[in-house]
């Protein structure tokens, strides 16, 4: 029995790894597009701010997988999936599976348009570590401004970054708010106060347009007529399922790859999971893609074990995001925004910590920590067990 993965992501690496604990010894064939190994999302910053000197990014090792007794082929992006042949082709060659695991990830979506030609174009992503390598080499040429287009998690901790590095750091969003999604207008207020205190300037209700050049300088275009000018530009804007290759594979997708609860596919013996893949929210029982680095390892060892036949059930994911190792005292976690309605809410606010919880049928459904994170992993858990808010929970968050 032959398993084929498609990626070397946290999903990908994960399954592998999972099959190798439970006892598989089988032939494990892993592709990448990329030259790099498995490499942490969460962990590009911190190697970012070290302008590409540590290693932590490579969370399983710089050779994880001679340990594993797994062929990796690099730089070798799937290009078409053949689910009748059981065939997966590349550049180079076409390979045979018994067992399929899509784990692509997600790319970059972005409105912004680049109309100009220039290979020197300093415009970048954190959705691959070779886009935060030309942005590196273009910190140490001597940057002095940035632009990060997105207010969400990820545009925050690159503009968090930036600005500790020195330079100096303007952030456009197109809402009114920072982390539209995932906040109540109060507790995004808290984190539009902080960033302002450190020196970022933020252009909310400013929507990006393009990215020009005039003369020797770079300009982002605002669809008001505004412009800014800065040395580099960084888009946090969104992201899509990566499954442009799966086009003609006659595996179901939405946005994303569609996969029951054992994160199968309709095709029998193919699995997919982490970013490229719709699933449930656990709460609010709506599907889409939840694209955090904690779901996509769950999503990989649940892979390995119904490959294995143990028929592991994912019920549901639930988004929890944090920026508390950026220097800001935020968690949150549950439905999005607008994703579910409220029937209570209980809100805790002193001196500058404010927490804000919200109930549907006793049940908490979201939450929001300010300035004090204590509780945010007892909640959590009360969230995903489904379990009534009661005097305990209350008493430990006070």
């Amino acid at each position: 029995m032959k398993v084929v993965i498609i990626g070397t992501g946290p999903t990908a690496i994960t399954v592998a790894k999972e099959l190798r604990r439970l006892g598989y010894r089988e032939k494990i064939v892993m592709l990448s597009k990329e030259s790099f190994p498995p490499y942490s999302p969460p962990l590009m910053l911190d190697y970012l701010k070290s302008k590409g000197e540590s290693k932590l990014v490579f969370w399983k090792g710089i050779k994880p997988f001679n340990s594993l007794d797994i062929d990796c082929l690099f730089n070798s992006p799937a290009l078409l999936v053949d689910t009748k042949s059981q065939l997966v082709f590349t550049p180079n060659k076409e390979l045979h599976y018994d067992y399929l695991v899509i784990a692509t990830g997600a790319e970059l979506w972005s409105p912004v348009r680049c109309d100009i030609k220039d290979n020197d174009l300093p415009y970048y992503d954190f959705k691959s570590l070779a886009s935060v390598n030309n942005l590196i080499k273009h910190i140490k040429s001597g940057i002095k401004s940035a632009v990060i287009i997105g207010g969400g998690f990820i545009g925050l901790e690159v503009a968090i970054s930036l600005n500790e590095m020195g330079i100096n750091v303007l952030l456009v969003e197109k809402e009114p708010q920072l982390l539209p999604q995932m906040l109540s207008r109060v507790t995004s207020k808290f984190v539009k106060d902080s960033l302002i205190s450190q020196g970022i300037k933020l252009y909310l209700s400013s929507k990006a347009k393009s990215i020009t050049k005039d003369g020797p300088d770079y300009k982002l275009i605002l669809e008001d007529g505004g412009s800014i000018k800065a040395d580099v530009f960084i888009a946090a804007t969104g992201i899509s399922p990566n499954v442009s290759f799966l086009k003609d594979s006659n595996i179901k997708i939405n946005s994303g790859i569609l996969v029951d609860e054992f994160l199968k596919t309709n095709i029998p013996n193919i699995y997919a999971g982490g970013d490229v893949v719709e699933t449930p929210d656990l709460i609010s029982k709506k599907v889409y893609p939840h694209a955090t680095f904690r779901e996509a390892i769950k999503h990989g060892n649940i892979i390995a074990s119904n490959i294995l036949g143990y028929n592991l059930v994912n019920y549901g994911d639930v988004k929890i995001n944090s920026l508390y190792h950026f220097g800001l005292p935020l968690v949150s976690g549950g439905v999005q925004v607008n994703e579910l309605e409220p029937d209570d809410e209980i809100v805790f606010s002193k001196d500058g910590i404010y927490k804000h919880i919200l109930l549907k049928d006793k049940k908490v459904i979201r939450f929001e920590f300010w300035g004090d994170i204590k509780g945010c992993g007892l909640i959590a858990n009360y969230m995903e067990q489904k379990r009534d808010f009661d005097n305990i929970l209350y008493s430990r968050l006070k």
